[in-house]
């Protein structure tokens, strides 16, 4: 993100929709994060992805449990318990976002096959 903050999973569906995940494992992790609010204007749909003890706290205010989907995970696999809704974001900070995906991806990538690879800025 252009604030230098990282997502911790970012995928593009088939329509082009730009979906976020912010990971949480543990409740003092869930209740002290205060960045995750910031990843909504970077994203088109909104998604925590927690053990099933935490889903609970979900359910609060805080948590926008009105928009933001729900992701029930364990070791063995993970359900969708609640859909997030969509929030289109402008076609500019679409494209500015999966550009960002799509380099950062890349990068990474290339990194596997070239260790000393220095990044895209040089060009």
């Amino acid at each position: 993100m252009a604030d230098g903050r990282r997502a911790d999973l970012v995928g593009v569906n088939a329509r082009g929709l730009v979906w976020l995940a912010e990971v949480k494992l543990t409740r003092s992790d869930l209740l002290g994060d205060r960045k995750w609010p910031d990843y909504r204007q970077h994203c088109d749909a909104f998604l925590w992805a927690v053990p099933e003890a935490l889903a609970p706290l979900l359910d609060a205010p805080a948590f926008a449990p009105a928009e933001a989907g729900l992701v029930v995970a364990d070791a063995h696999g993970a359900e969708l318990v609640r859909p997030p809704v969509a929030r289109l974001l402008a076609p500019a900070r679409r494209r500015a976002v999966t550009l960002a995906l799509a380099r950062t991806a890349a990068e990474r990538l290339h990194r596997q096959s070239d260790p000393g690879f220095e990044g895209f800025g040089q060009f």
